[in-house]
């Protein structure tokens, strides 16, 4: 009753709104201008353990790994340095590992759990700065693509061709 008499109380002031916003929303309450009263703003979010992402991850996982088992014959000529250990592509095949994925960090318990990686989404060049991989993995997370994968994988594929 008190809190009930207290917005009453406030409601009688002008210039005083209340915005009840549900736990684990994607909404942030503000103002886009000082002048407007446009107060909720709607985020996008594509994170990584999405259901749907979840099942985007896989099924590029599943594609990829019987794609790069068929062209098998023809990689191996193209790629210099045997990059693709075929045990790592039966692990993705069966689900027990994804192509992409965080790279190890102190931090990277904090992410969304995710099944061990065969690649990093690391350049070898960030492969030091604790800071770096930190944010890289904070984006890969927060910002999933299986666009993004497929492009990191053929980079780190060929990258020795």
């Amino acid at each position: 009753q008190d809190i009930i008499y207290s917005m009453a109380n406030v409601r009688s002031k002008k210039n005083i709104d209340f915005k009840i916003v549900p736990e684990k929303s994607q909404f942030i309450i503000g103002s886009q201008s000082i002048y407007s009263d446009d107060n909720y703003f709607l985020t996008h979010l594509n994170h990584i353990n999405s259901l749907e992402n979840i099942r985007k991850k896989r099924i590029f996982d599943l594609y990829s790994s019987i794609l790069i088992l068929l062209l098998s014959p023809f990689l191996l000529i193209f790629i210099k340095k045997n990059i693709l250990n075929f045990k790592e592509v039966f692990k993705v095949l069966t689900g027990n590992k994804t192509w992409l994925g965080y790279h190890k960090s102190k931090l990277s318990s904090n992410l969304p759990k995710i099944k061990p990686c065969v690649f990093s989404v690391l350049n070898e060049s960030e492969k030091n700065n604790e800071e770096i991989i930190n944010k890289v993995n904070i984006i890969y997370a927060k910002d999933y693509s299986m666009f993004l994968d497929l492009n990191l994988l053929l980079k780190k594929i060929f990258k020795s061709y």
